[in-house]
């Protein structure tokens, strides 16, 4: 998707800005098949018209709703393909039949804002550093947080509660 702030690495599920022009291209592996394969799109079950190996069209949908984009291609021999396979190779016609193949991606949409965040200055790296950081050091971090915060509670009532600890203490004597 093109426009986007950010890279995008799903293989199913993509994001987009609402009001924004969607661009989505296919490539095929092995590259050749993208030579000889008829294509057809649908978003949201409508047909669209390829160009130059890909769609385009404007997200018109809200924020939050989803736009369903399917893609199926069939791959035909032709028959002077076919043809040659059989006569030199002793390949039949029936062994190489109508290959199709199709895939389907969700489109979300989000706000244009939502993406680029409103955090300014260091406090944006310390959030980008902050959401990169594993859950369990994350946890670790806060259980030494935790027992630092109670070591610094009984060593602040030691200190402001000396001799009535001490008083206790000679009473048991």
């Amino acid at each position: 998707v093109t426009g986007a702030t950010f890279d995008e690495y799903s293989e199913s599920i993509l994001n987009g800005f609402s009001g924004a022009e969607v661009s989505l291209k296919v490539q095929f592996i092995p590259e050749f098949l993208g030579n000889v394969a008829n294509r057809q799109w649908t978003v949201d079950g409508a047909s669209v018209d390829e160009t130059n190996g890909g769609i385009k069209f404007s997200a018109a949908k809200g924020v939050d709703d989803v736009y369903n984009i399917a893609l199926t291609a069939s791959v035909v021999q032709s028959q002077e393909i076919r043809q040659a396979l059989r006569d030199i190779w002793g390949i039949s016609p029936l062994a190489s039949p109508e290959v199709r193949l199709s895939t389907s991606v969700q489109l979300e949409l989000w706000e244009q804002g939502f993406a680029q965040g409103t955090l300014q200055g260091s406090k944006k790296y310390l959030a980008a550093i902050a959401s990169y950081i594993p859950t369990s050091v994350m946890f670790s971090f806060r259980i030494l947080l935790s027992v630092v915060l109670m070591l610094f509670t009984a060593s602040m009532l030691f200190t402001l509660l000396p001799e009535q600890v001490g008083v206790s203490s000679a009473r048991r004597r």
